[in-house]
């Protein structure tokens, strides 16, 4: 077989993964986290939080993420516990809901916040 014409081996694609801190007014704080393969999105989370006044820690109030495989928004309580969960509306790429979430979650953190002490009265300064 003639040099030219050899199988040349599959490779696969190289990921990367990417975090970064986003910082809000009033001490919130977006943490973001993307999977990237050439090309294309393949995972993201992107989590609200706001660190506690009184004690150690911070608050998680809500997340996007891209698990059981579709992007949603989990509003969650002062345990972390999902009390619910919304789809992406009408948007069908990782990349294109990465970037409706991180904008919803600037845009909204105040509101956001406002939804976590409602369930969490505990958690209330």
């Amino acid at each position: 077989m003639p040099t030219s014409h050899k199988k040349r081996r599959w490779k696969p694609k190289a990921s990367v993964l990417k975090k970064y801190n986003i910082e809000l007014s009033d001490g919130f704080l977006i943490v973001a986290e993307y999977q990237w393969v050439p090309g294309k999105m393949t995972d993201f989370a992107l989590i609200l939080i706001r660190p506690k006044e009184q004690r150690d820690g911070f608050h998680m109030i809500c997340r996007y993420d891209t698990a059981y495989d579709f992007a949603h928004l989990d509003l969650l309580d002062s345990e972390g516990k999902v009390m619910e969960k919304m789809a992406v509306p009408g948007i069908t790429s990782y990349k294109a809901a990465f970037t409706y979430a991180q904008d919803d979650l600037k845009k909204n953190h105040q509101w956001y916040w406002q939804k976590y002490l409602e369930a969490s009265p505990e958690e209330r300064p």
